[in-house]
């Protein structure tokens, strides 16, 4: 079994230990862009390819390698809804901003299908039904509610009651809401990659090992980054920089750690219509499955764990052992029908759940060549698709301004 340890760490399907090796240059002299984009995951990355598109020139540095963040444990799946209920949402930032973020949300399969297309990514990306699911009874009114304010909004949906779910599915459902072909899956390291090859070629610059420590503005309106011993003058940039931002804005989200593992390939999905992507409404797991045949299962949320792999003063390795085998078990009980579930992978990663389960995007209120993006969570990669477009169409035009129920608080 491939397993390592903790950091937010462990072994996955996705990639290989050698695809974080150093492979394009640190700042070493002072540089001048027209637009700098501070972060090398995903958010990071559509943002210059955006920028680029519109015609602007960007450079782009990250502090590790490229995709070497949050977007190295990606479990790398989209959904229509953006990853938040609308009925949640409704009742948090009010109905029209909700529905307002549904409609962004929903066209981020699309946008992001294009993006591919045009870079010519072998992210291993396919379009997906999504069934949203509850075994508990007291819940299956709830999920109800969720579909009729799906449906009334025009959201291409429908509802299952217990029967059909338990036609189509082998584990227990009370409920589900089945949207077809409105999710997708891909493989957000190769997507990070490619999209890091891609602006080199087009005429952007990508460092890697490279710490932007300060940024200042200058007296022409425009801005002065220090990384390292160099500088890198800009006319405006992005901060993209995800979870480490954190470190600085503490209040924007908590922390917590969640657990994941990938079985061997397997040839029978008996009991798993269409490869379909799974979540429950009942605990915060997920579930897809792989380009080579796998199973990925994603849950076992869990209090943040230390880059040390410590919870508060506990070695938490022994938790880890027990998140992995309760995910593998729960799997086998869910899928009956599927003869040899063994694990493969595991690994864990931080994550970071904001107060409205929304990315941030917007400009800074003081600084308005300043600009910034933060997907995180659930929202992470949807948020990344429509947040990049929102940012270059600010850069581009100064009167544009981002969603307000966005903005950062």
């Amino acid at each position: 079994m491939k397993q390592e340890s903790l950091r937010g760490s462990g072994l996955s399907p996705f990639f290989v230990p050698e695809d974080f090796l150093p492979s394009r240059p640190s700042v070493k002299q002072d540089l001048n862009t027209d637009i700098l984009i501070i972060g090398g995951g995903l958010s990071g990355l559509l943002c210059a390819y955006t920028l680029l598109k519109a015609g602007r020139g960007v450079t782009l540095v990250t502090s590790n390698t490229v995709g070497d963040g949050a977007s190295r444990f990606c479990s790398g799946t989209v959904t229509g809804d953006g990853g938040v209920d609308l009925r949640t949402l409704r009742d948090t930032v009010g109905r029209e901003q909700a529905v307002a973020w549904y409609r962004l949300a929903a066209s981020a399969v699309e946008q992001l299908e294009k993006i591919i297309s045009d870079t010519g990514s072998k992210c291993d990306f396919r379009r997906r039904g999504s069934f949203y699911y509850t075994s508990f009874p007291k819940e299956a009114s709830a999920l109800r509610e969720e579909y009729l304010l799906r449906h009334h909004i025009g959201m291409d949906c429908r509802w299952m009651g217990a029967e059909e779910c338990e036609e189509m599915f082998s584990f227990p459902c009370v409920g589900g809401l089945w949207m077809s072909d409105v999710g997708a899956e891909l493989n957000g390291v190769k997507l990070c990659r490619d999209l890091a090859d891609w602006i080199t070629l087009h005429g952007g610059a990508v460092y890697e090992g490279s710490r932007v420590d300060v940024i200042e503005t200058m007296r022409d309106g425009g801005y002065l980054c220090r990384c390292g011993e160099a500088s890198i003058t800009a006319k405006g940039v992005v901060d993209a920089r995800g979870c480490e931002i954190l470190k600085k804005r503490p209040q924007l989200g908590r922390r917590v750690t969640v657990f994941s593992i990938a079985t061997e390939p397997i040839s029978v999905f008996r009991g798993w219509p269409d490869h379909c992507l799974i979540k429950s409404r009942d605990d915060f797991s997920y579930l897809r499955t792989t380009s080579d045949g796998r199973i990925l299962y994603t849950g076992e949320l869990s209090a943040s764990l230390t880059p040390e792999g410590r919870m508060g003063g506990i070695d938490a390795n022994a938790l880890c052992r027990v998140k992995y085998g309760n995910l593998e078990e729960e799997l086998k009980e869910m899928f009956y029908g599927i003869p040899r579930i063994k694990r493969e992978y595991s690994f864990c990663q931080s994550l970071v759940l904001t107060k409205k389960g929304l990315p941030y995007l917007g400009r800074d209120p003081q600084w308005k060549g300043l600009c910034y993006l933060y997907a995180f969570g659930e929202c992470g990669l949807a948020g990344a698709v429509v947040g990049s477009a929102w940012v270059s169409r600010m850069l581009c035009d100064p009167k544009i301004q981002g969603p307000e129920y966005l903005t950062l608080p």
